[in-house]
């Protein structure tokens, strides 16, 4: 329930931005590139420039989780692979514990 609530408010702010971004910035602008030249609302401009910037940061940061997550498990992986060998050490020299 408390994701939904976060979601939500997320969603609320996104919309907000929007509202905030858009009312003011209602002037055409031209943009020029290679291949021809594009107009557009300053608004919708500043809006996808909004947009990709939160959407490659979220895709940054997904990533870096990702790797870290890798990271993680091999390490516990080596970590329960370090204490089987400790235990089968202790066993083979008779005692239990150190």
């Amino acid at each position: 329930m408390i994701h939904l609530l976060a979601w939500v408010i997320v969603l609320l702010i996104l919309l907000s931005v929007t509202v905030i971004f858009t009312l003011p910035n209602l002037h055409v602008v031209t943009i020029y590139y290679y291949a021809g030249s594009m107009e557009i609302q300053l608004a919708t401009l500043l809006l996808i420039t909004l947009y990709l910037g939160l959407f490659l940061g979220m895709l940054l940061t997904l990533m870096w989780a990702w790797r870290l997550r890798r990271s993680n498990r091999k390490l516990q992986q080596m970590q329960r692979q370090t204490t089987r060998e400790m235990q089968a050490l202790l066993h083979y020299t008779g005692r239990d514990t150190l």
